[in-house]
């Protein structure tokens, strides 16, 4: 399956919640257990088979490309930067124009879930114009909460309202037509597309581990529960 599918990771944030502790550096190169937040991710596509991965880089792009190089392990680095801000939709869309291919499979770049990579994607079928990735979790004030309904579809998403205990897990499959009619250079996924994405709008729900860095306390926690992380998908 993974052959039908190319893996970007939205990096271009500035992190604003995390600068206490970050200090300026991009949430992804954060250093976790001596090793950057992204790598754990870079990890688990070369688990599942993967070897390129696009990165969508704003924010101090000059510094994603100086700290990590053009390869990590088997996996190669592209980055895709952005001249200007483009949002979270923008990227994607800037992406798909590069790549000039049907489908992303789009990853956060701050956030990362033990799911088997290939699992999600073949779980994904052709009348899917949206698959995200959604979790459980006690507190959701932070994320998009899902609200969900029979044959895995996906009935509603707010953006941090904290409704229901269903979030956004930060994980996507994405047709290239569900950003059809969209001209503005930026914009919000979550807000302009999700908010809005009434048809063919699945998801794929996990009991995994969940684990995202926005936060100082979230970090902390990453930084925990990463050190007994097991990574136990194979590749296929």
């Amino acid at each position: 399956m993974i052959k039908n599918f190319f893996p970007l990771i939205l990096a271009g944030g500035k992190g604003t919640r995390l600068e206490s502790i970050s200090k300026g550096t991009p949430k992804p190169l954060m250093r976790i257990n001596e090793k950057f937040f992204i790598c754990y991710i870079f990890e688990k596509l070369i688990l599942a088979g993967f070897r390129r991965v696009y990165i969508s880089v704003g924010y101090k792009s000059d510094v994603f490309q100086e700290t990590l190089g053009n390869v990590y392990k088997d996996l190669s680095l592209v980055f895709l930067e952005e001249k200007k801000p483009l949002g979270t939709g923008g990227a994607i869309l800037n992406a798909f124009k590069k790549i000039k291919i049907n489908h992303l499979f789009v990853l956060n770049g701050d956030s990362i879930c033990n799911i088997d990579y290939n699992e999600f994607l073949n779980f994904y079928s052709s009348k899917m114009d949206v698959l995200m990735l959604t979790v459980r979790i006690n507190n959701s004030l932070r994320f998009g909460n899902v609200e969900v309904g029979e044959g895995n579809r996906v009935l509603s998403f707010s953006e941090k309202t904290g409704n229901t205990n269903i979030i956004n897990g930060g994980i996507y499959v994405l047709k290239r037509q569900v950003f059809d009619g969209i001209s503005d250079s930026f914009f919000s996924f979550e807000e302009d597309i999700l908010k809005k994405k009434k048809n063919n709008f699945y998801h794929y729900f996990t009991k995994k581990n969940f684990l995202d860095i926005g936060t100082p306390e979230s970090f902390r926690y990453a930084t925990i529960q990463l050190k007994k992380y097991v990574f136990k998908e194979k590749t296929k």
